[in-house]
């Protein structure tokens, strides 16, 4: 998935760089989890490196509720119409104004 602000292409030296940082026993923290672009690489350097533990976060609910998902064994549809996104959208903008 590319997105604005997403780090698909920097993920490789984002974990680069982790890697030069990271020590046996520490914990790697993701703030900023997203799409997964450099926690796809930087967590399993962390592994590899001894990290005790990967923490991934990220400011939205409901992305961190479909990673959760994905985690138990939900799989995304192939293909999304244009009403059920509309319909979700409008869901979340209801939500906002609350």
């Amino acid at each position: 998935m590319n997105y604005m602000g997403g780090k698909w292409r920097q993920g490789p030296k984002i974990a680069e760089f982790v890697s030069k940082l990271i020590r046996p026993g520490m914990t790697y923290y993701e703030p900023f989890c997203g799409a997964m672009g450099a926690a796809f690489r930087a967590a399993p350097v962390c592994v590899a490196a001894g990290a005790r533990g990967v923490v991934l976060s990220d400011y939205s609910v409901p992305l961190i509720n479909m990673w959760r998902a994905a985690m138990s064994g939900w799989v995304p549809p192939d293909v999304v119409s244009q009403e059920t996104y509309d319909d979700v959208k409008r869901e979340r903008e209801t939500r906002r104004t609350r």
